[in-house]
């Protein structure tokens, strides 16, 4: 059963590891603080932002990278235009899945349908922090509503904003 599952699987983990270093790569090699510009910087850049959405899309959580990258080429760049490149090489592959999201749902959607649920689980008062996350106060708001009305980001912020301690503790 097990070969027969990963063999038609589609394992995610390694070409986004394989596209990470890629991405650090290409990073590093179009800007380095102090260093003059690599003379196909914008190429590299612009390929680097590419694969970095490419990866957002495999993996979710690596759009917080993807940030701290943004701000890192705005950062050590001399060029502007060249980090608002990067920036819009970026979001090329992002946005059409996020607007095709929004449409969907009918409500702002990021690139993982499982987003809301990970980050109300994770964040609410009741959560444990180990990664079993919520289950009391999730089965309460689930409860609520019919799916399509309750939304989890809503209601995990006003949680924390109930229980500032109890999110700080976490």
């Amino acid at each position: 059963g097990p070969l027969v599952f990963y063999e038609v699987a589609f394992l995610r983990e390694a070409p986004a590891a394989a596209l990470c270093v890629a991405v650090l790569y290409l990073l590093d090699t179009a800007v380095r603080p102090g260093a003059p510009l690599h003379p196909r910087a914008g190429v590299l850049l612009l390929l680097a932002g590419l694969l970095l959405g490419s990866i957002v899309l495999l993996r979710s959580n690596v759009l917080l990278f993807a940030l701290g990258a943004a701000v890192w080429v705005w950062w050590a760049s001399p060029s502007r235009r060249l980090a608002l490149a990067f920036v819009a090489a970026v979001a090329l592959p992002i946005l059409p899945v996020v607007a095709l999201n929004t449409v969907r749902s009918g409500r702002p959607a990021l690139v993982s349908s499982s987003g809301p649920y990970n980050f109300f689980i994770g964040n609410v008062h009741d959560a444990t922090g180990d990664g079993k996350g919520s289950w009391g106060h999730y089965a309460a708001v689930k409860a609520s509503g019919p799916p399509e009305s309750v939304s989890l980001y809503s209601r995990a912020l006003a949680d924390i904003a109930a229980h500032p301690v109890a999110y700080l503790k976490l």
